[in-house]
């Protein structure tokens, strides 16, 4: 019989199980999953972007790149954080796919939103173009007007 069992070793309810039920450390084995290598990292990044249009292969390694660099910053400031206020902060693999997945999410929704803002424009544009064509319509018609009333003062005098 084999029994799969996930815990998350963060707070207290972790060490009160293990002290309740002390052969959850005795008699299993126990996958301490660390953290992922910046290799890793980028692959993931790249896989997670891949089907995104982010304007070119370069820009793609580069977004990658600063993704990587944002979760191991972090990583690194929690464990300076460790050291100095002896409080823990877990970085883990799912923080990092939540923020690549959030990413994915916002640029989503600012490309629709740039997308309506453009249709809008577009839109006021053509507006734009439709009264110019109206005003110089208006404005021969105008002079035309001038004339007759010109001509009919001419006549009143």
């Amino acid at each position: 019989l084999h029994v799969v069992l996930c815990l998350s070793p963060i707070g207290e309810a972790f060490r009160e199980r293990v002290r309740m039920f002390p052969g959850l450390v005795n008699c299993t084995t126990i996958d301490w999953f660390t953290e992922w290598p910046s290799d890793a990292l980028y692959e993931v990044a790249s896989k997670l972007l891949e089907e995104e249009n982010l304007g070119g292969d370069e820009v793609k390694s580069n977004i990658c790149r600063v993704f990587v660099t944002a979760h191991t910053s972090v990583s690194e400031a929690s464990d300076k954080m460790l050291q100095s206020l002896k409080r823990h902060n877990y970085v883990t693999p799912t923080n990092y796919l939540e923020t690549l997945n959030t990413y994915r999410l916002l640029l989503k929704e600012k490309r629709a939103s740039v997308g309506e803002q453009a249709q809008k424009l577009s839109g006021g544009l053509e507006k734009l173009g439709e009264t110019s064509v109206q005003v110089g319509e208006m404005q021969v018609v105008c002079e035309d007007k001038k004339v007759v009333v010109a001509k009919a003062k001419k006549d009143c005098e």
